[in-house]
């Protein structure tokens, strides 16, 4: 199973790259890997195996990890560890992703899907 993880975007390269935050304060660079003018700084995006395979908005990233968070509780239970422990953690990710869309506003990164 391959999984895309959610960041927020904070430049928009001239080379089809993209600077992205995935939650966690470091600028990785992304290929833009679906039509340019769908990136820009603010947005909130889908990354997977380095490249941006769409723009989301935040309902959606809450969805995206209310899913993850009950796919978290049932591998825990299969495996006999603590299933509350494991909602725990992706709700720190899901923190982590939202305190990053909050300091790209603060440094005036903003885009209307982040609202």
């Amino acid at each position: 199973m391959c999984w895309a993880v959610p960041g927020v975007v904070l430049e928009v390269k001239t080379n089809g790259v993209a600077l992205v935050d995935m939650g966690d304060g470091v600028a990785r660079e992304a290929v833009i890997a679906i039509e340019v003018d769908r990136v820009k700084p603010g947005s909130i995006v889908m990354v997977h195996a380095g490249a941006i395979i769409t723009t989301i908005n935040i309902d959606a990233l809450r969805e995206t990890f209310n899913m993850k968070k009950e796919m978290a509780r049932e591998l825990a239970e299969m495996a006999g560890e603590d299933p509350e422990e494991a909602v725990r953690e992706v709700e720190v990710e899901f923190k982590s992703l939202l305190e990053a869309i909050e300091r790209a506003k603060r440094h005036g990164i903003t885009e209307t899907t982040i609202t």
